[in-house]
């Protein structure tokens, strides 16, 4: 994938146990402060196309090279528990998306049979476009009339399952191919008993613990599985945690890595054709921002499941047909926060 000749690429550490080439979907974001690269997913050919969902990701490293190039590095910690280690330069851009979203080559570092971790199974074409194998988990007579009439209805509920929204409504699919446990219900913002609850980054104490009020759900109600093929673009960014554990470097978290909600303006359906989603259009509605959680703040670790109540943000980057590097060129020691004017989410009043 990369020429050995280069000075980027060839001295790419290999902190783990193997090297593979993939690629790697993005976006550029900024909070009050400082800017973030966001990565959203890897995707990697092991006997088959298998894609990875970042839980945790440290913070990039980016180098500027006089002549125009540039190289950007960084490590994730997978929804299964691998640990990667990225490499990407800006030549190796494949394609942008509308959402503000880039998708480029890149060289992963990583454990051995990286295959067993995948999260889950997807296809990509000639022109780079990605769709993730996800599912809809419900009972069997409703899978059955999504089957006959042929889409999936938008829920008003947001994540946490409790508020009603008014200017959009969301297809929820996740990664998980059977819901068989409270764990995996809490991986879906849902609890047996209607609790999800949460530590403090610095806590030294379970009487730092916050609780969460999510959707009371059994898995009875969710033993039934669709599995549908979601292009990468039609799905919502995940909201984000930040950590910043004492005498320690900042990292960051993927609060809801399970879950995959496609938007959809009120009153508009989702189409399936065979096990494929779409083509998807004026139907969709799509946010510019991301919820960026104090994780070591209790309204913080909360506001990504409330959604409502929070003005801490990442703004996402459009960079039209700029890369990224050439964006944060540009901007340098630029506020590029301050004064955005963004569509929030709505909720209907109580």
């Amino acid at each position: 994938m990369f020429d050995k000749n280069t000075d980027l690429m060839h001295n790419f550490p290999t902190y783990g146990e193997a090297a593979y080439s993939g690629l790697i979907k993005l976006k550029l974001v900024h909070a009050d402060g400082f800017s973030l690269i966001l990565p959203e997913l890897i995707v990697i050919e092991i006997d088959g196309w298998k894609w990875f969902q970042p839980k945790f990701f440290s913070p990039s490293l980016i180098s500027i090279l006089d002549e125009g190039n540039a190289y950007c590095q960084f490590n994730v910690d997978t929804d299964t528990d691998a640990r990667l280690f990225i490499g990407l330069t800006k030549d190796q851009l494949l394609r942008q998306y509308v959402d503000g979203s880039q998708v480029y080559k890149c060289q992963v570092s990583g454990p051995v049979a990286l295959d067993g971790f995948a999260s889950g199974k997807c296809n990509v074409d000639e022109n780079s476009d990605i769709k993730l194998q996800l599912f809809h988990h419900t009972l069997p007579e409703t899978i059955s009339k999504i089957r006959d009439c042929g889409y999936f209805l938008g829920s008003p509920w947001n994540v946490q399952g409790n508020k009603k929204l008014v200017n959009v409504a969301y297809a929820y699919f996740t990664s998980l191919p059977a819901i068989q446990s409270d764990d995996d219900l809490r991986r879906i913002a849902m609890a047996s008993d209607g609790k999800i609850h949460l530590l403090p980054t610095n806590s030294t104490s379970n009487r730092d613990i916050v609780t969460v009020d999510v959707y009371r759900q059994s898995t009875w109600d969710r033993r039934s599985s669709m599995a549908v093929f979601v292009a990468t673009d039609l799905i919502a960014p995940q909201h984000v945690w930040r950590h910043a554990p004492q005498g320690l470097p900042v990292y960051y978290e993927v609060c809801h890595p399970s879950i995959s909600r496609v938007g959809l303006q009120p009153g508009q359906v989702l189409r399936i054709s065979g096990d494929q989603i779409g083509p998807a259009g004026d139907e969709l509605k799509r946010f510019s921002y991301v919820v960026l959680g104090d994780a070591d703040d209790p309204n913080g670790l909360v506001a990504p499941y409330d959604e409502e109540h929070t003005r801490s943000l990442f703004h996402i980057e459009n960079c039209g047909d700029q890369t990224f590097f050439d964006f944060w060129v540009t901007n340098a020691n630029t506020d590029q926060f301050s004064g955005r004017s963004v569509e929030l989410q709505h909720f209907e009043k109580p």
